[in-house]
């Protein structure tokens, strides 16, 4: 998924940023989401505003891009 998403996010201006759900303190993500790994978001998992997981769909993500607003610190994770 990170491969097909880098790009895409590059050419939107779109910083990726990656957690660990296995990580100490991520107990939490890793109950509610290990076993759709990898899923990818628009903001915090904590939001619960899943794109895909297991593999990348372009289409939410395209969309998704499309309705953010244009910032430095636009996330996608």
């Amino acid at each position: 998924m990170r491969d097909g998403l880098m790009p895409i996010a590059a050419a939107h201006g779109v910083t990726v940023e990656s957690i660990d759900i296995d990580a100490a303190g991520n107990e939490a993500l890793a109950a509610r989401w290990g076993e759709w790994v990898p899923v990818l978001f628009a903001g915090t998992p904590e939001a619960d505003h899943e794109l895909c997981h297991y593999r990348l769909d372009r289409d939410p993500l395209i969309a998704a891009l499309a309705a953010m607003p244009i910032a430095q610190d636009a996330k996608i994770r």
